[in-house]
């Protein structure tokens, strides 16, 4: 089935920050139960023994158990700004910066070529272009680059229906489509 598609949308804000939460939890996702279980073990012990000492340095008589209990709190509060507050400034500092976010986007999928015209220019691409093809629950991302993406909101497309044969062609060329 073969389907064209022309598509024209503004990026928001949200949409470049979905797009950078998308990449960070992608890069932690391969790894994420080996490190994690490394991660939570060294976290837990060092935040209980680092909580329990500079309490006990400072004075205070905390109980240890609410000193490790805190400690290894820490982590997963580490973890979580690393996935989604890093990636919001980022976000932020991006849109506020590049002039081609504030005006529209306008994108051509055929099966050959994608073409793609912004404020600065236009760019041909051939679908070989694209290492991998995320889709989450508002955009999908097109990788030309491991840790770098190309957001499509899904509300460019005009119905669900454009959505499914959208996700099709982009399964259909690019190898690593999920």
């Amino acid at each position: 089935m073969c389907h064209d598609f022309n598509v024209t949308f503004q990026l928001r804000q949200k949409d470049v920050y979905g797009s950078n939460v998308a990449i960070a939890i992608d890069r932690l996702r391969k790894l994420r139960i080996i490190v994690g279980l490394i991660l939570v073990e060294i976290a837990a012990i060092a935040g209980i023994v680092g909580f329990a000492l500079t309490t006990r340095a400072v004075g205070s008589r905390i109980p240890l158990i609410i000193a490790g209990i805190s400690g290894a709190l820490f982590f997963p509060a580490i973890l979580l700004s690393a996935c989604y507050l890093t990636p919001y400034f980022a976000a932020k500092s991006l849109y506020k910066n590049n002039a081609n976010l504030h005006s529209p986007f306008h994108w051509s999928f055929s099966e050959k070529l994608i073409t793609q015209r912004m404020a600065t220019g236009s760019a041909e691409l051939l679908w070989s272009t694209f290492i991998k093809a995320r889709e989450t629950r508002e955009l999908f991302l097109l990788y030309p680059q491991k840790h770098m993406a190309y957001p499509v909101p899904k509300r460019a497309f005009a119905n669900e229906h454009q959505i499914v044969a959208f996700r099709e062609l982009v399964r259909r060329h690019v190898q690593d489509a999920r």
